[in-house]
């Protein structure tokens, strides 16, 4: 909350700046037209106080021409990577030249509508359609991706959908969501519009429905800010399925935090610890930053100052967190965002981190665990490697042999292996070992926190196919797509929210899973 009082201060602050600079003439802001080709938009925002290539990407986002093909002449000078020596004024003309991408070519085949197929045709399609997407009313994709990772938490999902006791705002903001959800299942790959669930969230939410002077549309807003409140509603309204008080929420997405706090200056100063739940994991973004647990152990430990006794001064102190629970499902947020102060008399604004890092399809958190938690990890780890080891064995065996042509020595064998404890593909592993696989991703795509798009990538419930939800266009992904993303730089769709799953054990280890 202090954070977010100081983020409403710092925008007071920017429209005191933009409405003293209208005083005396020099407008950061301004409503342009510009013209492409034929075409002419009005009302164009241009903003002097960033760089041009955030309104580049405004302009590709209105013509679909690539960053990269445009050309942008204000009164004849062509803008470069600032804006020094751009005249500007309200209702400029701002000419673009460039050519859009080229439009998908007509179908060969003509499409064939559903009551014009046999039944035959009908169950084919229906077994191959893709799941509903949700249709964008106004920078609203923020709020239809996170809507999609929720979707995919099984638990939640049926929680939300089961939903219909409660009152005041949380308790119908949930409600409509497990609404919207059901509408969802129940379109057949039809975008469902969502005009009740976006009405109830700028009720409970009204600084998301903040809009620029002028415009219609409200902002784009922050995607993990509304997860994380959304989580917040969650966890206040929703009770879990078999009647005891704990939320749903707690099973599945919050961890406990052992913190402790040593002082760096005197070794006189006693230790202190605490525990904390945590709904997500934070991987700030640093110079050396290049993969997701190496980030994750760096925002885990860090020196801080406060008051020490001992001394009676203000001294520095190391911060260390270590995991003491763990969910079901873990969520991890790839720091991009941060706060650029102004330079030369121009506001600041929130600056993006493009920098790539990569992360894996499978998640090992054991190093980031407490001592206590390790111990407990241990027999189940031990009694995964042993069933990985003997799912090799078993995996070699067949290879070496192929299919064994004697009866009594495929006997022999087979008694052999039920000795052993069975066919070793239906051994289950119960609890948490501390592995997860990735299940969602929410992507941004821009330079600027106040606009880009942002779009969810999520596997299916039975983790075989990945789907990219765009708005209410979704289409079928292959993995290697998804984790290319790691190396998404500038323009491109960069992770910003990854959703991790406890891993399934009962499906048959790899050796992919011991590495």
């Amino acid at each position: 909350e202090k954070e977010r009082e100081k983020e409403r201060e710092r925008e007071r602050e920017r429209e005191r700046e933009q409405e003293k600079r209208e005083r005396d003439g020099e407008m950061a802001e301004y409503n342009v037209k510009v013209k492409w080709g034929k075409e002419v938009f009005k009302d164009v925002t241009l903003n002097t106080g960033e760089d041009p290539d955030v309104f580049r990407a405004q302009l590709m986002a209105l013509t679909g021409v690539p960053a990269d093909r445009q050309k942008v002449v204000v009164a004849g000078k062509k803008v470069g990577e600032t804006w020094e020596g751009i005249r500007l004024r309200k209702n400029a003309v701002v000419l673009l030249m460039g050519t859009a991408e080229d439009l998908p070519a007509e179908p060969v085949e003509r499409p064939r509508f559903l009551e014009d197929m046999t039944a035959a045709e009908l169950g084919q399609a229906s077994a191959t359609s893709v799941p509903s997407g949700l249709a964008n009313l106004g920078n609203t994709c923020y709020l239809n991706s996170c809507v999609q990772v929720f979707r995919r938490i099984p638990a939640l999902r049926e929680a939300l959908r089961a939903y219909s006791s409660g009152d005041g705002p949380d308790a119908r903001l949930v409600a409509v969501l497990g609404q919207e959800l059901q509408r969802l299942e129940k379109a057949g790959g039809a975008p469902v519009t969502p005009f009740p669930l976006i009405n109830q969230l700028y009720t409970v939410f009204p600084d998301f429905a903040e809009r620029k002077e002028g415009s219609a549309v409200p902002m784009q807003q922050d995607a993990e800010e509304c997860f994380s409140r959304m989580v917040s509603v969650f966890d206040r309204c929703l009770g879990r399925a078999d009647g005891a008080a704990a939320p749903v929420v707690r099973d599945l997405l919050a961890g406990d935090m052992r913190v402790t706090f040593q002082c760096s200056e005197s070794e006189q100063e006693d230790a202190s610890a605490s525990s904390e739940t945590f709904f997500k994991l934070r991987c700030h973004i640093g110079k050396e930053t290049a993969f997701l647990l190496q980030g994750l152990k760096d925002g885990l430990q860090e020196h801080i100052t406060k008051h020490s006794a001992v001394l009676g001064r203000e001294a520095v102190w190391e911060k260390k967190q270590r995991i003491a629970r763990l969910p079901e499902y873990l969520v991890v947020q790839l720091v991009r965002f941060y706060w650029k102060p102004g330079q030369d008399g121009k506001p600041g604004n929130r600056a993006k981190i493009v920098k790539p890092v990569e992360y894996p399809e499978d998640l090992d958190v054991y190093d980031l665990c407490a001592a206590d938690l390790q111990e407990q990890l241990k027999p189940l780890r031990k009694q995964l490697e042993e069933l990985v080891e003997k799912r090799l064995g078993f995996e070699k065996r067949k290879a070496k042999g192929g299919a064994v042509a004697a009866e009594g020595e495929a006997g022999e064998k087979g008694k052999e292996e039920s000795a052993e404890g069975g066919d070793p593909m239906d051994v289950d592993i119960p609890g948490n070992t501390g592995h997860y696989q990735l299940s969602s991703i929410i992507t941004h795509q821009g330079y600027s926190a106040e606009g880009g798009h942002y779009v969810a990538w999520t596997r299916d419930d039975d983790g075989s196919t990945w789907y990219l939800y765009d708005d209410e266009k979704v289409t079928p992904q292959k993995w290697e797509t998804v984790k290319g993303l790691a190396r998404s730089t500038g323009d491109g769709p960069i992770p910003y929210l990854l959703v991790y799953r406890t891993k399934d054990h009962s499906k048959a280890p790899t050796p992919a899973t011991k590495k």
